[in-house]
């Protein structure tokens, strides 16, 4: 399998043809079902990046496989196509059972291929999010700094490493329920600097988040006196 692998599962033949033939003249990997559960068996042993599932098949409604796929394989995204459940309210419940996105038939091939093209992109952005992210965890949990990661907006820290305890005295779940129990341990000289660099951080864009985000780090040696500094997070949302 490569990083641009489809199934396209349909129970038309020509249906199906026309989509598997226009995806491979696009370059990407494509396999073919007939049927919802040749789709599972597919699916046991192989992982897709995008699933094309159209809505009327044999065996099992597409909405019900579409639902079944996202249970177990959420980063999986899926197309739902149909030719006959075109209603704004049949696509709607196509994306409500967990379609990433719905295109009624006939289709134009460009339009297939750009649809697909989009949520494969969505796709390896949140894969690269995630990576980051398991970095990131992997390292604060070993390290023997004070690591943490504080939505400015949110006014709420969203991660704090283990080391806090030795610092502030207090688990990380007390620290992110209560935030002025770090407050509290900045030395009143400092404290007017701190809060002003909050404040004046607050609501700024900074991409690729959506909120600014502080990651601070505290050497081991030092005495408890949490300084800031605004540092470029992990790639990825609040």
């Amino acid at each position: 399998m490569t990083g641009n692998s489809v199934l396209v599962v349909d129970d038309n033949d020509s249906g199906r043809y026309l989509k598997v033939r226009a995806l491979r003249s696009a370059a990407f990997d494509v396999y073919e079902a007939a049927t919802a559960q040749a789709a599972l068996n597919y699916l046991e042993k192989n992982a897709f990046q995008v699933i094309i599932i159209d809505v009327k098949l044999p065996d099992m409604h597409g909405f019900e496989l579409c639902r079944m796929i996202k249970n177990r394989y959420p980063t999986v995204s899926i197309l739902q196509t149909s030719a006959t459940f075109t209603s704004a309210e049949d696509r709607i419940a196509g994306l409500d059972f967990g379609a990433d996105a719905y295109l009624v038939e006939p289709m134009e091939e460009p339009e297939l291929i750009a649809i697909v093209r989009a949520l494969l992109r969505v796709r390896q952005a949140e894969a690269a999010r995630r990576s980051s992210e398991m970095l990131f965890a992997q390292f604060a949990q070993a390290s023997p700094d004070l690591m943490w990661i504080y939505a400015i907006d949110e006014g709420r820290f969203e991660y704090i490493s283990p080391s806090v305890m030795e610092f502030l005295g207090h688990v990380p779940e007390d620290v992110m329920r209560d935030p002025n129990l770090w407050l509290s341990k900045v030395r009143d000289a400092d404290r007017p600097a701190v809060m002003e660099m909050i404040t004046n951080t607050r609501g700024l864009d900074k991409p690729p988040l959506s909120i600014a985000s502080f990651v601070t780090a505290m050497r081991s040696g030092s005495e408890t006196n949490p300084s800031c500094c605004p540092a470029t997070p992990l790639t990825g949302s609040a």
